[in-house]
């Protein structure tokens, strides 16, 4: 999973509420704040939370053990192999959730091939959800948030890709879009 790292003047969110808690308290109940959140108990949406789900033939079964979820699924990173995975992260809270669990590959999650609606209580492919050209390849998306989700769904993404190992190391500021993702680095306004 990508690394949280406070970097370059970034100081995080919580930062913020001792001088500004009502602008605080109002991005705290944003989406924007959850755009990009790491899967916890307190996050994890009933859609996860022990049940099973089949999309155009594919099995999907959540579990949730030890306060951890996991998917079992014919695993894209593994040539359709079945595996069991632990889910990490989730982007998207307003229309739909897109899920990430682990993958072989440290700090690349790799992207489950089912988005779930949320004011449809459904599930549907991906490739539904997002538009692509008809001759796009097939993928895993493994390491698609890495290269392309963070910079919309973190705060400060570093995307920091070891080219020799083609391996992500990931860092942001925050997930989500915070307040130093529009006011930028609040370390010098903290300062003064």
């Amino acid at each position: 999973m990508p690394t949280v790292v406070l970097a370059d003047g970034y100081v995080g969110s919580s930062s913020c509420r001792e001088c500004h808690a009502d602008e605080h308290q109002s991005w705290h109940d944003s989406y924007h704040r959850t755009m990009t959140q790491v899967i916890s108990k307190s996050t994890a949406p009933q859609a996860i939370v022990n049940t099973q789900v089949q999309v155009e033939g594919q099995t999907y079964s959540f579990e949730q053990r030890d306060g951890r979820f996991f998917v079992e699924l014919d695993d894209p990173t593994l040539h359709g192999q079945r595996a069991t995975r632990q889910l990490v992260m989730m982007t998207g809270s307003h229309h739909m959730h897109v899920f990430w669990y682990e993958s072989d590959s440290e700090h690349t999650p790799a992207q489950l091939p089912i988005v779930y609606l949320i004011d449809q209580h459904r599930w549907i492919p991906r490739r539904s959800a997002f538009l692509r050209p008809s001759d796009f390849p097939k993928t895993t998306e493994l390491g698609r948030w890495n290269q392309t989700c963070s910079s919309c769904h973190s705060t400060h993404p570093r995307q920091r890709l070891q080219k020799e190992t083609h391996v992500w190391d990931t860092h942001v500021a925050e997930f989500g879009i915070s307040c130093e993702a529009c006011h930028g680095p609040g370390q010098q306004h903290i300062e003064l």
